[in-house]
Parts: structure tokens; sequence; C-alpha cells
């Protein structure tokens, strides 16, 4: 299928043809063609003339060569073949998703990740090696046109052919040399640009469209997608173009140009160069949106937006253009010259650019997303320099030497440089290039340059001390041998302008100004001085070998037990505004002084280094310190400093700092490699995200990307990474902590965890950048299972097995002490009952005593009464013995019975009562039977037995705070409670009190005891009268015996 643009008008004569074609590494390899790098990627593309009768006139032809500019350049950092590079050959430059950069070259294809490349070829799946082109679909994936036109693509780590590469070998007699190519999604459609068929369109399914025109040959650029391609269409036979491009050559006229840019389309039949030049230079970019350059052989035409704007005579091969968006124009040069920057597109219109890169063919540009600048060359590699890089004056620029040792400002626009081959020279602002001003008698660099702005003249020494008048160096006249005091290491000027301080190798002097005679003389051997600086108050500071001193009355007096850092090399002194003064050691830092107060700013606070070369105050009270390992600017009152490190990071050409000047906002910096200048650096804040880029267990790998759970046993964790920092040449500095901790640092892009314990941990990671700003974190999340014995369900089933265990033993403990107890309640009961056995026979034996004196004595009537109450009793008896205790009230009834059967037996000599206090609720109250009954049996028979008539017995129960009391009196003979012997001196065993105090013992168990209390009773004449027996029985909550 085949689509055409709307006809174009007609124009007489031959279309140059294409029938000899050659790639673009001819031109490095042959000399019969001069062919460059086709369109590229993204927004380059090229078209190329080719031809016998082309090829004949490049030979004859030749173009006028563009003299070189002396701007100044940004600093860049190149990669070649010694750094890992696939080879130095290199056409194009892509950034990928993640921020690797990837290089196409003549060896493959090159992935940079900031510390070193991973190179593509044979053994990645990458058949062919010579690659011109690369491009991203919508899935990331890296996509490369090899010179063949045949596409491949990553997938993974693994480079595949596309699979409709076959369908190419359907266009017959296709030069085999690549022309550009845009992928479309993920390669669903693809556009192939060739130099016969135009450009190609390819489906997913492999069907193809062309866009032939009516021309004999025409021009096509393809735009899709903000890129573009262009390739060449042949629409007659070679006999027909021939004529045809004799005729276009006749006219100085291109063949026509079609413009495919999704809108309908731009079509120029009528483009006409000034003439032919040395080249068959045909190439068309793509700047911008709608935005065209287009050259055939030393013209430019520029294209907006289908319109020729203007057209330009530029007689160099443009191997590619871009437009920034900040509106510069950067163009690479065939051919050694170099890149074009221009400020914007009318600069390239009225050719006012500097030049970057002389000496390189530079084939492609690429923006990074930090701003910082790649380009591709066609001989030594690529070349970087990062977002708002300084721009540095070096042997590009015009000087002679790279290695600038001195520096001093005249105004903002005329500089003064001494240089390592001792030579200085002047940025001047008439011309704003570099001239050398007259040699300096001696050997050696210049150390220091000084500019006396009162006097207009410049100063500086070698063998002499000398200053620059009427373009002449005049020597001062000192009465010393030359060499040993005139050579000026450092000159420093009074705050009041009316002298300079020399110092060097043999001491010190000042010169006073404006009559130029020597003072203040200090010489001899160890004298050696860095520095000397005079304050606001006129007090001298001089720095030597070994520390600092202070010059007075022509003395020097030390100033070492001031400061432990005095003591130190003291390599430079420079004075604020405020009086403060500073000073730089070797070692030691820098050391603030004012008034007694101090404070020393070291590595820790961030200084590059300790090791100090130099110091610059500004205006403005901000430090400049130099080292060797960077320049350090520090701003911020007392207690408050900050340290801002500027280093090769932020774009310095080397950390090796001589001399610091500023003049307003701009700050100029004498490197071992040029010359810097800047001014308003920003602070970045911004620091790219590490990348995990391998995860180990036990040195197997694992997807950083799922979820990892590893075995107990698999935790041996090696975690690989990175940041993609480019300005930072693989020295950046990572913080890592595991589980929340404390933060640990390292340069190491590897880390190991030998012994990680189960459970969830975090690995959390940072990187930095060159401003100390740390990124945000790369957090990796991974659970490792503990061995099964000390899994959650291991130790739930332990748990568990324990709890089973002890609720077991538990029930076991719990089984033996109730049948312990049981047992020990069976043995009380048994012993109770034992006790109650011993005591019923006892009782029973006095009753039936009783009963046969009356049968005896021939009373049945008393008899059968004493009978019928004993049966009652020995019921209640019976009762009580079964149920183990009685309530209070049969224990009453129980104790009446008793007394009114011992009542009947001693013929009524005794009158008994058994009442109960107010309140006590006999119902309520249970106590074990029989209790009471061998105290009042023992009132009876051996208290009132004696007694012919009027004894009494009484029985009273009380119910106190936690006890029952029974208190039972009689007034018999009376019983001691020490001995328990009537007063009658008659002993009798009660046997019935004794088993009643034992079950009382026996009851209480380990509780507090139950008492038995005895005491005799006494009438008014001293004389015994009875006894009185209380008994405390302690009661339990619900008024039951407390222990039963």
């Amino acid at each position: 299928m085949t689509t055409q643009l709307p006809h174009t008008p007609s124009f007489d004569g031959p279309l140059p043809g294409g029938d000899l074609v050659v790639g673009r590494w001819f031109r490095r390899r042959a000399a019969v063609l001069f062919l460059r790098p086709g369109a590229c990627c993204a927004e380059g593309v090229a078209l190329r003339l080719t031809g016998v009768f082309l090829l004949a006139a490049a030979f004859f032809l030749a173009g006028p060569p563009l003299p070189a500019q002396t701007a100044p350049h940004p600093a860049f950092h190149q990669y070649t073949t010694d750094d890992g590079l696939a080879s130095s050959e290199t056409y194009c430059i892509i950034q990928d998703r993640q921020g690797y950069i990837w290089i196409s070259s003549d060896n493959g294809v090159s992935r940079f990740d900031g510390y070193e490349f991973h190179n593509y070829g044979l053994k990645d799946g990458l058949t062919e090696n010579v690659i011109f082109v690369l491009q991203l679909d919508t899935l990331g994936r890296v996509w490369m046109q090899a010179m063949s036109g045949n596409l491949y693509y990553l997938d993974g780590e693994t480079i595949r052919p596309y699979w409709n590469n076959g369908v190419l070998q359907n266009f017959k007699g296709r030069p085999d040399v690549s022309k550009g190519f845009i992928v479309e999604g993920a390669g669903e459609t693809v556009h192939i640009a060739t130099l016969k068929y135009g450009v190609i369109t390819i489906d997913r399914d492999g069907a193809t469209t062309t866009y032939p025109q009516d021309d004999p040959f025409s021009r096509q650029v393809f735009e899709k997608n903000g890129s573009a391609i262009n390739g060449g269409f042949e629409g007659a036979d070679p006999a027909t173009q021939k004529d045809y491009q004799q005729e276009l050559i006749r006219q100085k006229r291109s063949s026509p140009v079609y413009f495919h840019t999704g809108e309908g389309g731009w079509a120029f039949p009528d483009l006409y160069y000034s003439k032919m030049e040395d080249q068959p230079i045909v190439e068309a970019f793509r700047l911008g949106e709608g935005k065209y350059f287009f050259q055939m052989f030393h013209d430019v035409w520029f294209i907006e937006n289908g319109q020729v704007r203007w057209q330009r005579q530029f007689p160099y091969a443009i191997l590619h253009a871009r437009l920034l968006p900040n509106g510069q124009l950067f163009v690479g040069l065939h051919r050694h010259e170099g890149l074009r920057v221009y400020s914007s597109i009318e600069a390239f219109q009225t050719d006012k650019g500097d030049n970057w890169l002389p000496g390189q063919s530079v084939s492609y540009f690429m923006e990074d997303r930090e701003g910082g600048h790649w380009f591709a060359t066609n001989e030594n590699g690529v070349f970087y320099t990062p977002a708002d890089a300084f721009l540095v004056d070096s042997r590009e620029t015009g000087l002679p030497d790279e290695k600038v040792t001195a520096l001093a400002l005249q105004n903002e626009r005329t500089v003064y440089v001494g240089l390592g081959n001792g030579e200085v020279w002047c940025l001047g602002p008439e011309s704003e290039r570099w001239t050398k001003l007259p040699a300096v008698a001696g050997h050696g660099f210049l150390q220091d340059l000084y500019f006396d702005q009162e006097r207009q003249q410049l100063w500086t020494g070698r063998e002499d001390l000398v200053y620059l008048q009427k373009n002449k160096w005049t020597r001062i006249a000192v009465p010393t041998a030359p060499g040993t005091e005139n050579l000026a290491n450092r000159i420093t000027e009074s705050p009041d302008g009316q002298r300079l301080w020399i110092c060097n190798a043999f001491g010190f002097r000042s010169i006073e100004l404006p009559e130029k005679l020597p003072a203040n003389v200090h010489r001899g051997p160890g004298q050696r001085t860095y520095a000397v600086r005079e304050d606001f108050s006129g007090r001298v500071w001089v720095g030597q070998s070994n520390g600092l001193y202070e010059w007075k009355a022509d003395a020097l007096h030390g100033c070492q037990n001031l400061h432990p850092a005095f003591s130190l090399r003291v390599e430079d002194i420079v004075l604020l505004p405020d009086s403060t003064l500073v000073v730089a050691t070797k070692g030691g830092g820098l050391v603030f002084w004012k008034n007694g107060q101090f404070e020393q700013i070291t590595t820790e606070q961030g200084l590059t280094a300790n090791m100090l070369e130099c110091l610059y105050a500004d205006k403005q009270g901000i430090v400049w310190a130099s080292t060797l390992n960077g320049l350090n600017r520090i701003s911020g009152g007392w207690g408050q400093r900050q340290v801002e490190p500027i280093t090769v990071f932020h774009g310095l050409p080397a950390n090796e700092i001589s001399r610091v000047r500023s003049w307003g906002e701009t700050v100029w910096v004498a490197t071992s490699k040029g010359l810097v200048h800047f001014s308003n650096k920003p602070t970045n804040t911004f620091s790219p995200q590490p990348i995990l880029a391998s995860v180990l267990a036990n040195n197997h790998p694992l997807d950083p990307d799922k979820p990892i759970v590893l075995k107990w046993n698999e935790n041996n964790l090696t975690i690989g990474f990175l940041a993609l920092n480019y300005k930072m040449k693989g020295k950046i500095p990572y913080r890592y902590r595991m589980d929340g901790g404390d933060w640990a640092q390292t340069l190491n892009r590897s880390l190991n965890f030998p012994a990680l314990p189960p459970g969830e941990r975090s690995f959390e990671l940072q990187a930095q950048n060159e401003d100390g700003s740390w990124s945000a974190s790369t957090n990796l999340h991974l659970v490792i299972r503990p061995p099964w014995w000390a899994s959650w369900w291991a130790r739930a089933g332990a748990m568990g097995t324990l709890l089973l265990l002890g609720f077991a033993f538990y029930k076991y403990r719990t089984g033996q002490l109730k049948k312990a107890h049981q047992i020990q309640q069976q043995i009380s009961d048994l012993e109770r009952s034992a006790l109650q056995a011993h005591m019923n026979p006892h009782f029973i034996f006095n009753c039936l005593n009783s009963i046969q004196n009356f049968i005896l004595q021939n009373d049945p009537k008393a008899a059968i009464l004493y009978l019928g109450n004993f049966a009652s009793l020995v019921r209640s008896m019976l009762n009580a013995s079964v149920a183990g205790k009685i309530l209070l009230t049969e224990e009453v009834d129980l104790l009446n019975n008793y007394l009114a059967l011992e009542k009947l037996r001693f013929k009524d000599r005794f009158t008994y009562t058994v009442r109960l206090a107010p309140g006590l609720d006999a119902f309520e109250v249970k106590i074990p039977p029989l209790l009471v009954q061998p105290y009042v049996e023992n009132a009876v028979n051996h208290g009132i037995a004696d007694k012919a008539k009027d004894g009494h017995v009484t029985v009273l129960f009380t119910q106190k705070r936690s006890y029952l009391e029974v208190v039972i009196e009689d007034n018999g003979a009376g019983m001691p409670a020490d001995n328990g012997q009537p007063e009658n001196g008659k002993a009798r065993k009660s046997f019935g009190m004794s088993i009643t105090r034992n079950r009382l013992n026996l009851l209480s168990g380990n509780q507090e005891p139950n008492t038995i209390k005895c005491t005799a009773r006494y009438d008014a004449q001293g004389r015994v009268a009875g006894t009185q027996v209380v008994i405390q029985i302690w009661l339990a909550d619900d008024g039951t015996l407390a222990k039963t």
C-alpha cells in the first residue's frame, strides 16, 4: 500500500540520484566519499546526496575553515575505551527510564551507570556490531538500528532482533546503510528511512506502506511523536535520474523535499544553494515543534511551519543540531570542527556563537534529566559536562598553558593570570581575547599577582619584585642579593592601601607606597613565610612553618598559645570586613578569631580538606578556602557558619586550586587545568535515588521488585546498588540502615549482612549529591521465616503443649490435693466420730446408772420420765453424729435434755439455765454437736455434785465480732484454772473435757485456735464459789464454724 502527498509544482531538469551509497563509517575508512552519520536519535535526521558526479566534484572543491573562538567552555569529562567504552567512534546517546546512559558505536552498544560501562555484543544477541541509532519504545525498552538497517531491541538483558527484519529484504537494491527509524508503541508500528525507497512503514504483522512521489528523485522527511527521519526516494530509472541530476547541479537546486509532519505536509521544490562544495551534503534536522534546518552543500535553510524563514551559507557539515528548552542552539560539526553553541536560532543566522570541543567531530548531543550534556564524537568517545557547569579558559580558548598559578583582577572584564610556564596573560575587555604580557625575568612559575587599584599597577615577583608600567616590568631596587628577597610567594595590601607586604622562602618585608621603598625587613635562615596580613588597627600577623606570629617592634612574637591550630604551619591569613582574622593552616583547617573568640572549621564541618592552600575574603565577608581537594565557600556568622564545597563534581576542571578572586557576583578560580569563572552557583538539593542493582540471598539472586520471603537459613544477604549521579564520577557517598537503626555511611556499592535474624527486615538506602543533600530513601522489605521450632505455630503448639501439660499437672496436683483433703477430711471425720464415740458411751453409762438407780429405788415413774428424756437425747445425738454439725438451737435443745436428765438423777438438788444472748440467731449458727456438753457435764458432776441443795448451772451463748462465746458457770466446789483440781481436793479425770479440747484443736486446723479458759468464781469474802468456763469458737463469714 502506498500513500502520496498532494502533487507539488513541477520544475524542469533532472533530480540528483543516489545509486552509489555507502555508510557513515566510510568517512573514516575511505577517502572517496565524505558522508556523515545520519539522523540518528530523536530529533536529528540526516540525508546524504550521493552519486558519481557529486563524488567527482567533491575532490576538487574545498570550503574555508571556520576560525576558532576564544570563548570559555564548560569543563568536560571524557570517556573512551580506556574507561571501558566499547569504542571511541560513537554515534548516538539516549537515557532510559531508569536513568542509564546508552551509547551506540561501531563496536556495539554500551550502557553507562556513572561507574562503569556494560557493553553489549554478539554474546548478548546483537549480531551486528555497527549501531547508529538508538530509541526507546513505550515500554522503556532500548531499540537500536544497525548499519544494515536491521532493528534490535533489548528484552531484559538480552538483545533480540526485530521480528519484521525480513520484510526489508523485499525491497530489492536497497543500499546497505542505515538512515534512521522511529518506533511507535512497543513496536506495533515502525518507520524506517532508506536511501532508495524513502520511508517505509511496517506494522506489527509485516504489512508495509511507502510514500512515493512523481519526481525522478526526492527527499522525504518523516516526523512522528517528536522524532524525525528522512530518506531518498527514487521515482525513475537510473538514466533518467542521471540526466535530472546534471540539470539540478547546473541550476544549483536541490531535489524536491517533502515533509510528512502528520498535519498535511510541506513541499519545497525550489531550494537553490550558493555553490557546490567539497562534500555531497544533504541534511535535515528537526529543531523543535515545526522548526527544521535543511542543509544542502554549504547552505542552510531555516524552515518554520512550512515556510523558509531565511537561508545562509555555512561551510561546514552539520552532523547534529538541537534546540534546547532555554533557546540555545547546539550544532555538532564534522571533520574535527567541534561544537558550535548559539544563544538562539537568530544567532546562528548571524554566526555569533562559541566553539566547544575543537578538534572533535560531534555526531550527537543529548541533555539528561538533570540537565547534564552528553556529546558523542566520531573519534574520541563521549564528553560529558554537568548542568550549570562553570566556564573554563584553557588551551582551547587561547592560553598556552592550562595550569594557572596566579590571578589578579583589574575590573570585571580585565583578568590577569600567571601560568605554569612562567608567562603572564591578560583577558582584555576590548577584544575579549587572551593576550600575552611582556616576559617576567627569572625561572619557574609565578606564585602571585596583585593589582593595585588605587595606582592601577600590576605586581608580581620572580627573581625580582616587579610592577607593570607602560607595558614594561619595572624592578624594585632593594639593597639585597637578587633572588633572596624579591620573589613574591604572596602579595597583600594593608587596609589603608599605603603598603604592600611581600613574603617568600627567606622572610618578609613591606613596600611603602607610593614611594615603593622597602621597610619592615625580616629575613634569615628558617624564616620561610607564607602569609603576612595587616589588620585595621595596624597590627601585623605573620604565618610561618611553625605557626602564627605577630610582628611588632621589629620582632616576631609567637601566638601559638592562643589556639592549638596556631602552632601548625600557617598557609594564609585574610581579614574580614568586621575585623575577624581568618587563619588557614596545614592540618588544622581554618580558625576564625576576633576579640578572644575562636571558631575552628574542619572537615567535620564539611571542609573538603584540613590542608589549606590559600584564602580569599570578598567584600561581603564570604571566605573562599582553597585546597587540593576543591574549593570551599564559607558564609554565616559566629556559630552559624556554613561550608559549601565546590569540586570537580560541580564542574571544576580540577580540584587543585591555587588562587581565588571575585568582582561583583563573578568568582574567578585558578586551577591546575584552567581558569574558571562562575556566579550565583545554586545549591542542588536533588540527589538521584539509589537503584537496587542486585539482591542475593546465600548467593542466589532475588527480584527486589517482588515480595521477598526467605527461609531461616537463607539469611546471608548481599545487596548491590548504585545511584545514577554522573556528576560524582563514581564517588558517591551512601548511607544505609537496617530496621530503622542508626545510619552508617559507605562509598561501596555492595553491602553484606551475613546473619540476619528471623522476622520482618527493612533495609533503607540513600545517596548524597555533590552539595551534601541526601536523596529520598530506597527501601527493601523482606521476611525471614524463623525455623520451624521458632515459628509462631511451633511456638503456639509449644505453648499449647505447655498449657496442656500445665493443666494436666494442675488437674493431677489438684486431684492429689483434693484426694489428700478428702483423706484428711475422712481422717478428721473419723477422729471426730471416734471422739464422739469416746464421749457417747461415757454419757450413756451415766444415764443408764441413773435409770438403774430409779428402778432400784422403786421409782418407776421417775425411771420412765428419765428414760423418755434419755431416748430423745439419744435421737438428737444420733442425728448430729450423722450431720457432722448442727444448728445452735439443736445444741441448746440437746443441753436442755441433758440437764433435765441430770436434774432428775440428782433429785432436784440443782437448777439450770440455758439461754441465748440478745441478737443471736440460733437458727443461723452451726456448730459440731456435744461441743459444750462435756463442760456442762463437768459442772454438774464435779461442781455441784457435793451440794445437798441450791446448786445451779448456767449456760450462756453470745456472738462476738467473729466468734461464738459460750460461758458455763456453776456454784459448786470450784476448779482453779491452773491445775483443774477442785477445792475439796478430790481429783477426777474429766475424760469428756479432754476429748472436747482435742476436738476444738482439731477443728481449728491451721487457723487461729479456739480457746478454752477455766477460772474459779469467788464470793464477797474471797472464798471459792464455783467455776466459770469460757469457750471461744471462731466462726466463718457464713456464721458457721470457721473450720469443720
